[in-house]
């Protein structure tokens, strides 16, 4: 049962239940069974602090149903009443708060392409990794636990491209996901240069310094990084928009797409388990760049011509 869900979740949701046990306790009413009256005003609460964007309250509901749904009762925070609240706090937010109310937006390929420029040519072993985490990143469509995850032992470097065996909240770690991307370009070798100067025990994580070999890293470490690789070559989002976590899956994505990358190579690569669950990442409106190009060419499907012409000379040359 613990097993059921990842370490990481089980983590999140003890954080959630505490707060909701803290304002149980100052309000003076029982914290479980959860009556959804009692939600309501601890959803009021939490606008009251300010601390908590409406576009972060789901985590908090999920524990408290999870929470229930574990000890054989109904979800407590669902319902027409838990909806209107929500978006009644998203109103109010977006009246007091401007800067809460900004788009997140897939990261451009011109800005991924900026940072693998930094990655290979910074002298600084702090930058080169913040550039590589973001780069394989995106490069890869990686949410950012799946690449904190990764250990020297799931990276494989060969002289046709480079494949990793990831962890992904789809799918149990009883089976083997492993995405390849062919190639030796600029993506190559940045992660091929990171490796090598950071080589360490199978164990160790991709990301550990060879001077601290058993330091581990969270999620929110991937969109640190991408903002100091930001700070330093000065690059900021539109007014109004900004670039989060998924930004790096969303924008390789969008990227891909660009270039008429088609949406089950997509799906594929990016390891999403349907077509549909792919739509939300992707903007349409982006058109196609030479930094798209360099970072996903490998997704298109070479020309039919050339794979006649192909088969012909093998036939030929056989015969």
């Amino acid at each position: 049962m613990l097993a059921g869900r990842r370490a990481n979740t089980w983590l999140g949701y003890a954080s959630k239940v505490k707060r909701w046990h803290d304002f149980c306790d100052s309000a003076g009413i029982p914290a479980f069974p959860a009556r959804p009256e009692h939600i309501l005003c601890y959803l009021g609460h939490l606008q009251e602090e300010g601390r908590i964007k409406a576009s972060s309250l789901q985590p908090y509901l999920s524990a408290l149903n999870s929470w229930h749904v574990d000890m054989g009762l109904p979800k407590p925070a669902v319902g027409h009443a838990i909806t209107m609240l929500r978006r009644g706090y998203g109103e109010v937010q977006a009246e007091d708060d401007d800067e809460a109310v900004r788009a997140r937006r897939p990261i451009p390929a011109f800005v991924m392409r900026a940072i693998l420029d930094l990655g290979s040519s910074t002298g600084s072993v702090l930058v080169r990794r913040a550039a590589t985490a973001s780069v394989l990143c995106y490069a890869f469509m990686l949410r950012a636990d799946s690449c904190v995850r990764l250990k020297h032992r799931h990276v494989t470097v060969t002289t046709r491209g480079i494949t990793l065996q990831l962890q992904v909240k789809t799918r149990g770690r009883d089976v083997s996901t492993t995405v390849h991307r062919p190639g030796c370009d600029e993506v190559y070798h940045l992660i091929r240069l990171w490796i090598r100067a950071c080589s360490a025990d199978g164990a160790a994580s991709l990301w550990a310094l060879p001077s601290r070999p058993r330091d581990l890293f969270a999620s929110p470490c991937i969109g640190k990084w991408f903002q100091d690789c930001c700070d330093i070559l000065a690059l900021r989002p539109p007014q109004g928009e900004k670039w989060v976590g998924h930004s790096h899956r969303s924008g390789g994505a969008t990227g891909a797409l660009s270039i008429d990358a088609s949406l089950p190579v997509i799906a594929r690569f990016g390891v999403w388990d349907n077509i549909a669950s792919v739509q939300a990442y992707l903007d349409a409106s982006v058109g196609p760049s030479a930094d798209a190009l360099l970072f996903f060419e490998h997704l298109l499907k070479p020309s039919l011509d050339l794979v006649r012409a192909q088969l012909a000379q093998e036939r030929a040359a056989a015969s």
